[in-house]
């Protein structure tokens, strides 16, 4: 009996334990502690972060209340930071309140992984109406523990630049975007991902917000300052009395790898581990695409699609999206019935489904077309008129635009018969009736809902031809098409490898979409060029738009030898670790080594900057130096035996004769 009485005390000191009460002061799992604090001026501050192997200290941060929301009184009264426990996160939060506003500092640590996230709450507790000029994101100033320089890493937009600047004392920094990624309103725009690299490691931020941002980031003495926040020209809030919203997420994650490729995949795989905490979801996978639009554009009908798939069988795609132009208008989502007769556009994608392929759907469901001059109320105002589809933008945050969307999305997935759904085209100008903040909110918490409610669904974000890629995009999304082009050939291929190189050092892979266009216009006798350009989309996921009955059965022998390189290519890219050389004006080749999760097998691919040279790359492969390995020249079809010491010494040559476009490359351990 006192045995069992002694169990039955230890299973409910256990339990006790297990249910403790959280530390009010700090949010910890094995991979990470975040300690909780207050600046001099009583401001809550992530006082630091620490992992295995180093720390980065915040306690240098010397922000006011004004700093973080001018519109709150200075002697607003602060709480204490309450740390609480839920089924997916550790999270803190704090608050100042002053008699119209409050804000609440959020930090919330998932129960296992080192990325978190931070984000500003804000309430209006008065009887009028109060206006935000500027929404607050974070602020903090933290010293990286490093007697060596800092680096800067951050990404132009669309192209996908990488960009590297030393952190010396006195550099001043300002990182930006307008909504649509800059590229119309601001040329200096950045994608909202940045990586400080030190000596200890590297700390990866972004942000889940799909308007425009600003980081203002500069180096001090005492530590790394950074000010992230909304403008005024994209906040444009004003909170009703009682109403409350939620800002931008920063997301943060250190990582305790001193080598590029290793922090990398380190980043990549914690944001899809975040990912999938938050919603469930189809895994990253890479399809083989299909997609009509740099084929046909508008002229599109059940005969076109009927012809695709008949010729394009052998091919073994995974996927067949049909985009702009099946639909009667933007806002009527039902077949043209000048293209398809009653019942014929749903009877040719379940054709589509009956050969094994996926069906997609193109739409843009935030514009209407109007008839007459009279608008309906649930257009915007002042009205955003867009052009090129003849239509006008909703009213985002002033409509029930979440149950709009979701019955749009069961429309198609019932209707049509939908696997992937691929959304588009701009959403507002630059007024509107309810202001930017709260239609990325509405348009956001829609696209969530979407997510939640159609956990089976494949989304591509393609928003406005890739001008809004940000944290919150690449979680609920399976595929991102990267951007525009609808060029062919050399000059194609060249943007294709530049712009998926640079896309791969923040993005997974999986998420990056480039195309072979009207791939039958390249000479059939040019196999250099053919195959270069089938290889230029392979960095990441491969897409081909051409009329497929037009391609000659030479073209065709040469991209299904290419498709089988591409499959297993993808065996080794799910590892999410690769080595990049991106290209710059001096470069001979550009390319990536992809490897298995063991480093046991590794993938080359490589292009030729200078078609005219011949190219020896001397590249280091991070291979086991003591094992033997067969490289496979998929060109040559012939394996050669190589010591892992000339591998992982940069001993072998890759070598690229005079006229050959690319190579590729499979060592395997003998």
């Amino acid at each position: 009996m006192q045995k069992v009485i002694a169990v039955l005390l230890l299973s409910l000191f256990i339990l006790l334990a297990g249910c403790s009460k959280p530390s009010q002061n700090k949010l910890e799992n094995s991979y990470i502690t975040i300690n909780l604090s207050y600046n001099e001026n009583g401001i809550p501050v992530i006082q630091k972060f620490s992992s295995v192997k180093y720390t980065i200290i915040s306690n240098t941060d010397k922000s006011t209340i004004n700093d973080w929301l001018p519109e709150i009184e200075k002697d607003a009264s602060i709480s204490k930071w309450k740390v609480e426990r839920d089924s997916k996160f550790i999270k803190a939060r704090a608050t100042a309140t002053s008699n119209n506003l409050t804000i609440t500092w959020n930090v919330e640590l998932p129960k296992n992984g080192g990325l978190f996230r931070t984000y500003i709450d804000l309430k209006n507790n008065g009887q009028s109406k109060q206006s935000i000029v500027s929404y607050p994101v974070w602020i903090a100033q933290w010293n990286y523990n490093s007697d060596k320089l800092c680096k800067l890493d951050y990404w132009q937009p669309l192209t996908y630049t990488p960009f590297r600047q030393s952190l010396n004392t006195g550099t001043k920094i300002n990182l930006n975007s307008a909504v649509y990624s800059s590229d119309k309103h601001k040329p200096d725009g950045k994608l909202p991902f940045w990586q400080v690299e030190h000596e200890n490691g590297s700390v990866f931020y972004s942000i889940g917000w799909s308007g425009g941002w600003n980081a203002d980031i500069s180096q001090k003495t005492d530590g790394t300052n950074m000010h992230v926040f909304l403008p005024p020209a994209e906040t444009q809030l004003v909170l009703e009395p009682g109403e409350s919203v939620t800002g931008p997420m920063l997301y943060i994650m250190p990582s305790p790898e001193t080598l590029k490729a290793d922090a990398r995949k380190d980043w990549l795989t914690q944001r899809n581990d975040f990912s999938n905490l938050l919603y469930e979801k189809p895994d990253n996978w890479y399809p083989f695409l299909y997609n009509h639009w740099y084929s046909v554009r508008f002229d599109l009908s059940s005969t076109f699609i009927k012809n695709q798939i008949d010729t394009m069988l052998p091919y073994n795609f995974d996927l067949f999206v049909v985009d702009a132009g099946w639909y009667a208008s933007p806002g009527d989502w039902v077949p043209d019935p000048e293209k398809f007769k009653p019942g014929e556009f749903e009877k040719a994608l379940k054709y589509v489904k009956d050969n094994g392929i996926l069906a997609g759907i193109w739409s843009c469901p935030w514009l209407l077309r109007v008839d007459g001059e009279t608008l309906p109320p649930e257009i915007d105002n002042p009205p955003f008129y867009r052009d090129f589809m003849d239509a006008y933008g909703m009213d985002l945050a002033g409509t029930d635009f979440t149950k709009y969307l979701h019955n749009h999305i069961e429309h198609l997935t019932d209707q049509f018969y939908m696997d992937w759904w691929k959304y588009d085209q701009e959403l507002f100008g630059d007024n509107s009736r309810h202001g930017k903040m709260k239609n990325i909110i509405a348009l956001q918490d829609a696209l969530e809902a979407v997510r939640i409610d159609f956990p089976k669904l494949n989304i591509e974000n393609c928003m406005s031809g890739g001008r809004m890629i940000n944290e919150f995009t690449d979680q609920i999304a399976q595929s991102h098409w990267i951007r525009d082009g609808s060029r062919n050939g050399m000059q194609h291929a060249q943007s294709n490898i530049s712009e998926a190189l640079g896309a791969i050092q923040l993005l997974d892979p999986a998420k990056v979409q480039r195309w072979t266009n009207r791939i039958n216009e390249l000479d059939e006798n040019d196999t250099e060029l053919i195959k270069l350009y089938c290889r230029s989309c392979m960095i990441g996921v491969w897409g081909i738009s051409t009329d497929m009955a037009k391609v000659t059965e030479k073209q065709k022998q040469i991209i299904l030898e290419q498709i089988k390189i591409y499959r297993k290519l993808n065996a080794l890219k799910s590892a999410l670790d690769y080595d990049i050389w991106y290209p710059n004006e001096n470069s001979d080749f550009a390319g990536a080594i992809y490897y298995d999760q063991l480093h046991e097998n590794a993938a080359v691919l490589l292009y030729n900057r200078k078609p005219g040279n011949e190219i020896n790359a001397e590249l280091k492969v991070r291979l086991n130096s003591d094992t033997s390995y067969i490289l496979y020249n998929a060109d040559t079809e012939t394996n050669t035996e190589i010591s892992g010491k000339s591998l992982i010494n940069g001993e072998y040559v890759f070598h690229l004769n005079k006229g050959e476009l690319s190579g590729v490359y499979f060592i395997t351990g003998k």
